[in-house]
């Protein structure tokens, strides 16, 4: 099949990849530094033991909230990838970039294609409704 269309890499979406490889590894080596920073040796005092109980209750809710965000984000770029698939009839979706090289699917696969996209992002909706519930219920707790 000679005929097939297929997407070349762009250096820009391997770079984007690349660089939030990089920090995501980086944001996970520094948890337990940032960790042992904000607790408390083993003989403090009951003010310092809740006081580093606030700071690790917000840096834990800051954590969640991080994650809320990355999960509507991406579930906000898997549903418009779908929209556009189904409105183009092809997926991936003209003018977007891919990391490695991508055969074009045209036609049914298209659609189904599109459809499993935009599946995907309700999926990542449910991760974040969850962690929002668990925001909201430890901040209603203190």
């Amino acid at each position: 099949m000679a005929d097939e269309l297929y997407l070349e890499p762009s250096r820009r979406a391997q770079v984007i990849v690349l660089s939030l490889l990089i920090v995501g590894g980086l944001i996970v080596a520094s948890l337990e530094p940032g960790l042992n920073y904000l607790t408390s040796s083993k003989s403090a005092t009951l003010e310092e033991l809740e006081s580093d109980g606030r700071s690790l209750t917000l840096f834990f809710m800051g954590i969640f909230l991080i994650f809320v965000i990355l999960s509507l984000m991406w579930t906000a770029y898997f549903a418009r990838l779908g929209y556009r698939a189904l409105k183009s009839g092809c997926f991936p979706p003209p003018g977007t970039l891919v990391v490695a090289r991508t055969r074009v699917r045209t036609g049914r696969g298209a659609l189904i294609s599109g459809w499993l996209s935009i599946s995907l992002g309700a999926v990542f909706i449910v991760p974040a409704a969850a962690l929002g519930y668990l925001v909201w219920l430890f901040a209603s707790a203190l």
